[in-house]
């Protein structure tokens, strides 16, 4: 199975095909309309700046990743298993501090296929 690029590979490759292309535009023009070469680079060097600019270097965490650490609340006791709720979804939570009651407030300290390992408040 090939191994995929996270996104800032894809971006920076992405910027090596946009320069190779810009590369090219620039030999093309000196070749025809040299006159227009200085505009293109002065274009070219905005644009990568402001690609760059606006690029989101820090990823968010999605998925269960962005769940840990995070508050859910016991809506069926947890002794040790009952059920929580996180961000609007009813979860399967078992507690690593024996008996929960409903209504407390947990954090998540594990998430594992569609259960959450959580643990009382400190």
């Amino acid at each position: 199975m090939p191994r995929r690029l996270d996104v800032r590979q894809q971006f920076l490759i992405s910027c090596v095909e946009e320069a190779v292309i810009g590369t090219f535009l620039i030999g093309v023009l000196l070749a025809y309309a040299a006159r227009w070469v200085p505009w293109v680079v002065l274009g070219l060097i905005a644009f990568f700046g402001v690609k760059i600019a606006l690029f989101p270097w820090h990823q968010p965490a999605v998925g269960v990743e962005s769940m840990i650490g995070r508050e859910a609340v016991v809506i069926e006791d947890l002794d040790p298993t009952g059920i929580a709720k996180y961000d609007g979804a009813l979860w399967v939570a078992r507690s690593s501090d024996g008996q929960i009651d409903a209504g407390e407030r947990v954090l998540i300290d594990e998430v594992s296929g569609s259960k959450l390992y959580v643990s009382k408040r400190r």
